[in-house]
């Protein structure tokens, strides 16, 4: 897989069950993995979301649609907002424990624990930032998060991570004036919910411009095990695309060998239109071109965008 380039981003790892991925504030994964016997099989290398509509005062194109940031970074961590300092404050993700929010209902801690007290309800609005950001449970229901009062993050899953990130600050044009709030969890049921884990976005028009021909898209590379010998396929029905190995073989010191593992991505909540995958590798026979430009990628924005 091609390098990220997200040195300058927080990020921590959900693990769970057999799975491990890290995240980043952004939102982005890097190297989704599982375990296999004696150690950790990657499954996926990178994700994200691009986002893209026509504004309809000046049928001007927006878009934000990044993969490795190599040519930078059209999402920033925190909400939008008006504060020089808003990267230094929300460079980071907010990792809970479903076991620690249980503990602290049931008065078993000692004091509050740093992820209830740290979590991220609420921006400063003297910055012009959105007053309710990270949901939570208002246990006296007067509307504003105090752990004090027993209130503590809303999350799902047994284990989560949560995420804020926009599409305006530090970005002069072309955005959307988006805000996205993305939690990634997982279950411990043990039943198929343990080899899943969800991700959910929540998209915010914080800007004053109306959109049509509005698209949510995904940017996905997979590299299953030995990434070299990965092919593609899309159940549209299903609302999935999944790899899986090429051969009966996942050679090398990162693959399954013969027992041969897949990986997938499902759309719950809507529906897939199509998917579109290219290749980068050097000295693949034909390989698909990445779009750079921002018509180009809009043009795929109504599809799963795969790297193989």
């Amino acid at each position: 897989a091609p390098q990220l380039f997200a040195q300058t981003l927080a990020f921590d790892s959900i693990e769970i069950n057999t799975l491990k991925a890290r995240v980043y504030s952004d939102g982005g994964i890097w190297e989704m993995e599982t375990w296999d016997d004696s150690t950790y099989k990657p499954l996926l290398f990178a994700d994200g979301i691009w986002l893209g509509g026509i504004d309809t005062l000046t049928s001007n194109l927006h878009l934000s649609a990044q993969t490795y940031r190599q040519g930078g970074t059209d999402f920033m961590p925190g909400p939008i907002s008006n504060d020089p300092n808003v990267f230094t404050k929300y460079n980071k993700v907010y990792k809970v424990n479903l076991q620690t929010l249980t503990d602290f209902k049931n008065k078993m801690t000692v004091g509050i624990p740093a992820e209830i007290a740290n979590w991220p309800a609420h921006g400063d609005t003297n910055m012009g930032e959105a007053y309710y950001l990270a949901p939570f449970v208002d246990v006296n229901q007067d509307g504003h998060y105090v752990p004090a009062d027993g209130d503590y993050p809303k999350i799902k899953g047994d284990e989560a991570i949560y995420a804020i990130f926009n599409d305006k600050n530090n970005r002069i044009a072309g955005g959307l004036g988006v805000e996205v709030h993305c939690m990634l969890y997982g279950y411990k049921t043990g039943g198929i919910e343990d080899s899943i884990l969800f991700k959910e976005y929540r998209v915010i028009n914080r800007s004053s411009v109306n959109y049509i021909d509005s698209y949510f898209s995904l940017f996905a590379d997979f590299d299953l095990g030995n990434s070299y010998d990965d092919v593609i396929g899309t159940n549209i029905s299903a609302n999935s695309i999944f790899t899986y190995n090429s051969d009966s073989d996942d050679e090398g010191p990162s693959g399954f060998g013969t027992r041969l593992a897949t990986c997938g991505i499902r759309l719950i909540m809507t529906g897939m239109a199509a998917l579109i995958w290219y290749v980068m590798l050097m000295g693949y026979a034909n390989p698909r071109i990445l779009p750079q430009e921002y018509g180009s990628k809009f043009c795929y924005l109504d599809l799963c965008i795969i790297i193989m």
